[in-house]
């Protein structure tokens, strides 16, 4: 294996491919870091929505084999939708109302998709939805494995 986190962009690739309605999909080290900072919010937000932000969530390590140099991790993957809507910002309904339909093309066009090199994703338990200024997040978590091989020496 050349890239431990290479499933990241095929799953960009993949959102990108069936979820054509998500006008923006990339990769995000530290989603938390701006949404926190109000500048960086507005200018990665503004005008860009739906979104889909995918980032490394981390991993579990399988039995060790082979000298313990082999191992199987099982990496979770999270892919936040992002969706705004102004209409009863008091109730947030706009915002759940738009994304629904864009949960579910998530849902269809990754859960059980076999990404290059891993094993099939399977969805998992996520944070609960958070709301902003009129925009939505709602985080979906998938989990896939990896065969890992190490150095003997």
């Amino acid at each position: 294996m050349d890239d431990y986190l290479a499933a990241g962009a095929l799953i960009e690739a993949r959102i990108v491919d069936k979820a054509p309605h998500i006008k923006r999909v990339e990769g995000v080290g530290d989603l938390t870091a701006w949404l926190e900072d109000e500048a960086e919010f507005e200018k990665n937000i503004n005008g860009k929505l739906p979104a889909a932000f995918v980032g490394y969530d981390g991993d579990v390590l399988g039995a060790m084999t082979g000298e313990g140099s082999n191992h199987v991790a099982a990496q979770r993957w999270l892919v936040v939708l992002a969706v705004g809507n102004y209409r009863r910002t008091d109730t947030n309904k706009g915002v759940v109302d738009a994304a629904g339909p864009l949960l579910a093309q998530l849902m269809a066009a990754l859960n059980g998709w076999k990404p290059e090199g891993f094993t099939e994703l399977i969805r998992q338990a996520a944070p609960r939805p958070g709301y902003r200024a009129g925009v939505g997040f709602f985080p979906l978590v998938f989990s896939t494995n990896v065969f890992v091989s190490g150095v003997t020496a």
